[in-house]
């Protein structure tokens, strides 16, 4: 299944109509060592990182992938930058 359809985008279409005449909104992305080890918990991260990295590469390119389509999808929202 698509990950990227999953994320709740709404919100940046509210705020839409506060906006005042040329503000934008600010978006990051990121944290892909953070959400790595997050996901696999530190410990054991840390521990697959010495035994089995090629796993924790895949698990970072994972996020990697899905980060950039996520930010693709955010910023093709009007004002978004």
């Amino acid at each position: 299944m698509d990950e990227v359809s999953k994320i709740d985008v709404s919100k940046f279409h509210e705020v839409q109509e506060f906006l005042p005449e040329g503000m934008k909104i600010v978006t990051l992305s990121g944290k892909i060592f953070t959400l790595s080890w997050l996901l696999m918990g530190y410990e054991n991260f840390c521990v697959q990182h010495m035994v089995d990295y090629d796993f924790v590469k895949s698990v970072g390119y994972k996020i990697t992938e899905i980060q950039i389509d996520a930010i693709k999808k955010v910023i093709s929202i009007p004002n978004v930058e």
